[in-house]
């Protein structure tokens, strides 16, 4: 996440970033050939010296025939020589003379990574992949390097920050929470009127508080469609073995719905088929998450619906699903639960959402807002019940204590998943994702670049005494919000682990807490290592599968949080604040600003 400048190529594309970022370089500068002696000895060293070379000698004036030598042809098909040659020649005097630093920890005969120390003060890092094929250049990222100072003497917690907003001390309790109430407040009562003017079909309400784009999706009578679609002639289907379930709309001889299977999806149907009725019958073909292809074949009536499934790629053939049904009305019920998270308009991430009861299951709306209070992105899920948490009433050997100080805001956390998106997956379910709000946002500018997150960089704290058993730093920093931008996708390393740079530390017999997220390069502690509560571990990151910088932490069972035999336990802190109030002992929950108790 820490693509605040240059381009980013991928083995299939290529992002345009903004200005280059500089900071304090203290390497001499050296030929490329001898510094590089961290990458084998082979194709891989020979291109990133060829580009170290090429950056430090402006007269050398590059043809397509160049690159060809350098970049595999599958490289070239996505991003095409002149824009190779463009970039470099962006970056000869953005850099000046260019010196090699530290070589990546990942660095092997297919892969390196390794810092470009330039005499402006500027520094880069620069990855490069081989191509098997050829062994020329399949995949290459260009980012800035702010992760911790060039100087080989610098400690990871003295590196120098990037940004005067990530530098910042977190704010004090008083100082953010009568603005985030108000914030809070006056968003809850724009989602309020909002979901209700939808859900009843209120279009003379609903449409105004649309933005174009989002109108122009709903087309015209946009909130009567979203009341039928979402509340007649719901089908629903599970498939108990793997704990799926499907619920959708059947219109026109298609269906259009939700799918969930440790977290929500859709799914799509089309019949194979004319339908005589809005009841389906027969082979119906589609995909679930617009990716996985399916076949359905309908049989019975209304009252005897019965249903089968078939993954083809899967060599899953007429599997019986169960409790099949067809309801002509499912009306919503109750509002459950209602939430409001004034997260940044910049990113549309002021965001409502809100519970409601739903047949076998619930649905949710989630709701973004612009400065203008205007609905600017609409997006439904459905919940089904929770299975029971085998380890609900588990209370842990030690006491902990929050992983930061200053003020903090939870913006996941609770036994619910609409509280918190973890919940589901087993070994994460008592999990917090915690950020820094103030002014109105979690950043401050556009919140496009890591560093203009509060959280960016900020130490990151042991929350109890114990012996360090995981400590990975090998992953990259995500852009703020790449994860979830599907032209962005190919960017992302598939091996990237979700916990991305992490530490784990055994606390008790059982007892493992997770920390992750952190920034690149700047996990202080190694495995054996016995850490004291309040122990600096990193900085704050974005790393893994993060949407923005924050910190992720949770208690589990096991040392490994990808063990399917791993279990989440219950977490609570001792002797903190919430919302301006003294807690002993408790577990924060969703949207509680937090801090360390004086």
């Amino acid at each position: 996440m820490t693509l605040d400048s240059t381009l980013v190529f991928s083995r299939r594309s290529v992002v345009a970033m903004l200005a280059l970022t500089a900071g304090t370089a203290t390497l001499s500068v050296a030929s490329a050939q001898s510094s590089l002696e961290g990458i084998p000895a082979g194709p891989l060293r020979e291109h990133v010296a060829w580009f170290v070379d090429v950056l430090n000698d402006p007269d050398v004036q590059l043809t397509g025939a160049d690159i060809a030598e350098h970049f595999s042809p599958a490289f070239l098909e996505q991003v095409p020589s002149d824009e190779v040659i463009g970039t470099i020649k962006q970056l000869r005097p953005a850099l000046g003379t260019v010196a090699v630093g530290r070589i990546g920890s990942g660095t092997d005969e297919t892969q390196a990574g390794v810092q470009l120390v330039g005499d402006t003060g500027v520094r880069l890092l620069l990855t490069l992949w081989l191509d098997p094929a050829n062994e020329l250049i399949g995949g290459m990222l260009i980012e800035p390097d702010t992760s911790a100072s060039s100087s080989p003497e610098a400690t990871v917690i003295a590196s120098a920050v990037a940004s005067p907003v990530a530098a910042a001390e977190p704010p004090a309790m008083d100082d953010v929470l009568p603005a985030f109430t108000d914030a809070e407040s006056t968003l809850l009562q724009q989602g309020s009127t909002f979901t209700t003017a939808l859900i009843a079909g209120d279009v003379a309400t609903a449409e105004p508080l649309m933005t174009p784009d989002v109108l122009a999706a709903f087309g015209d009578g946009g909130a009567t469609t979203f009341a039928n679609t979402t509340q007649t002639n719901i089908v629903h289907m599970e498939f108990p073995e793997v704990a799926a379930t499907f619920d959708g709309h059947v219109s026109d001889g298609g269906i259009q719905g939700f799918f969930y299977q440790l977290g929500p999806g859709t799914f799509e149907l089309q019949a194979a088929e004319s339908q005589s009725d809005t009841i389906p019958s027969g082979l119906w073909n589609g995909k679930i998450n617009g990716v996985l292809d399916i076949e359905v074949v309908f049989s019975g009536t209304a009252e005897t619906l019965a249903a089968t499934l078939t993954i083809p790629s899967q060599n899953l053939k007429d599997h019986p699903l169960a409790n099949v049904s067809f309801q002509t009305e499912r009306p919503l019920g109750d509002k459950l639960q209602e939430r409001a998270l004034p997260l940044g308009q910049a990113t549309n991430n002021n965001a409502y959402s809100a519970l409601y009861e739903w047949g076998q299951t619930d649905l949710v709306i989630n709701i973004a807002f612009n400065a203008e209070g205007q609905a600017s992105g609409i997006n439904l899920a459905a919940y089904p019940p929770l299975v029971p948490d085998p380890k609900a009433d588990v209370i842990p050997d030690v006491e902990f204590r929050l992983p930061f100080e200053g003020t903090w805001l939870v913006i996941w956390g609770g036994d619910t998943e609409f509280q918190n998106y973890h919940a589901p997956v087993p070994s994460q379910r008592h999990a917090y994702d915690i950020v820094i709000w103030q002014d109105g946002a979690t950043y401050a500018g556009d919140g496009t670049r890591n560093e203009q997150y509060y959280a960016w960089s900020q130490p990151v704290l042991a929350p109890a005494s114990g012996t360090v058993v995981v400590s990975q730093d090998d992953q990259v920093d995500l852009a703020p919000n790449m994860i979830s931008d599907p032209a962005r996708a190919a960017e992302i390393d598939p091996n990237t682990h979700p916990a991305g740079n992490h530490v784990v530390i055994e606390t008790g017999p059982d007892e493992y807490v997770l920390l992750a997220h952190f920034q690149s390069g700047t996990i202080a502690v190694a495995v054996g290592d016995t850490v004291a509560t309040g122990d600096v571990l990193g900085l704050v990151g974005s790393s893994g599968n993060s949407s923005e910088p924050h910190i992720h932490i949770h208690l589990q069972n096991g040392v490994d949080l990808l063990d399917p035999a791993t279990i989440g336990l219950p977490l609570p802190f001792v002797n903190y604040v919430a919302n301006g109030e003294l807690v002993p002992s408790g577990t924060p929950q969703q949207g509680d600003l937090i801090a360390l108790a004086e």
